[in-house]
This record gives structure tokens, C-alpha cells and sequence, in this order.
């Protein structure tokens, strides 16, 4: 995908959004509520505190969907040149305030800030040109999916459930157990081979 996005004129605008969703977890919501001052890039920080929805043809700033949604994510190497590749963008003219709030990151090719819908649209159209180029077919692709392999990456390499709880937002940690940690089959076979050859 992110080979298909280097290429593509049309799409490479949203190549640091996937980066930073594929590397961090957040929710769409959460990635475009981030402002400058939510994203620490010196220590490599982001400060997870508010979601941004459009209703109707609003924009609205809500607090997280739980107490567990307040929280401070660590950024990789990939994610931290993500951010700085998006704030060296050129900005609107005037700022958009949205609930008091300004100083957004993300905006899309009017001005406004960026919403889930915008990438929604944009990966509907970016999975018939990924088929139509010769790539395969990602029709399962969606925004949710990109935080759904986050959080399976992170049990494949071992992380504690109640950290990764902790890091997804879930303020239980069933959420984060039954719905995100869905694997392969032949993963978990070759798992158990593992530790019974230990």
C-alpha cells in the first residue's frame, strides 16, 4: 500500500495519515483532533485529549470516548518524519477554530480540517486504483483496519494486554483482547510450536 501511495500522484497525500494510523493506533476521530500542541516531536510524544467528528456539515470537538481514551502515545522514527512531513505542508490562511480549538494539523484541499469522511472517500477510491494497478485487491481496507493491525502488530511481538489496553484508548481490556487480537490460524500454530519446543 504505502509503495502504491509513493507512486500515486492522486493519493500521496494521505501516505503520513496511513503512516501515523498504521504506527500509533489512534482513531481517525483522534488523529485529526491532534493540534500542535498535542504532538511533542523533540521527545517524540503525542498527547491523545479530544476527537474531531463532522454532524451534518459541522465540525465538532468531543472529549475521548472514555476516561481510558485520555493518553500519551510513543511515536517511531517513521511516525515522528510522518508529522513533520504534514506540518511542513502549506496551512490555510485563516485557522479554523473548531469548539475553541485551533491549531489543527490535518487539513484537506479546501482548507478545512480533515475528517474521517475525507479519508473514508479517499480509501474507497484508493483501493480501485490499487486493484486497477496491478497491486491486488484491498477491498477489506478501511480506516478502522489500519488501527485494528496496529493493535495485532503489537501482540505479534509480545506486548503486555493491559499496555496495549492502555495504549488503544480501551477502557476495558475485553475490547482490546476480543476484537483486536484476532490472528492467523497459522500464526498461533507456529506459536505453539514454539513454546512446546522450549
Amino acid at each position: 500500500l504505502l509503495e502504491f501511495l509513493d507512486t500515486s500522484g492522486q493519493y500521496k497525500n494521505y501516505r503520513d495519515d496511513i503512516i501515523i494510523l498504521l504506527g500509533t493506533g489512534l482513531r481517525v476521530s483522534e488523529l485529526y483532533g491532534l493540534t500542535y500542541q498535542d504532538v511533542d516531536i523533540a521527545n517524540k510524544r503525542i498527547y491523545v485529549n479530544k476527537q474531531l467528528h463532522k454532524i451534518d456539515t459541522r465540525l465538532y470537538v468531543f472529549s475521548p470516548k472514555s476516561k481510558a481514551g485520555t493518553r500519551t502515545l510513543a511515536m517511531t522514527d517513521d511516525v515522528k518524519q510522518a508529522f513533520i512531513s504534514v506540518m511542513q505542508k502549506k496551512r490555510p490562511a485563516v485557522e479554523p477554530i473548531v469548539d475553541g480549538y485551533t491549531g489543527f494539523i490535518f487539513f484537506n484541499q479546501t482548507g478545512s480540517v480533515r475528517t474521517r469522511k475525507n479519508l473514508m472517500t479517499s480509501m474507497i477510491n484508493m483501493r480501485k486504483s490499487f486493484k486497477s494497478a496491478g497491486y491486488g485487491d484491498i477491498d477489506f481496507l478501511t480506516p478502522h483496519v489500519l488501527r485494528h493491525t496496529f493493535c495485532s502488530r503489537m501482540v505479534e511481538k509480545g506486548m503486555n494486554p493491559k499496555d496495549l489496553q492502555i495504549i488503544m484508548g480501551h477502557s476495558e481490556i475485553s475490547t482490546t483482547m476480543d476484537v483486536y487480537t484476532h490472528k492467523e490460524p497459522e500464526k498461533v500454530a507456529k506459536e505453539m510450536e514454539r513454546l512446546i519446543s522450549c
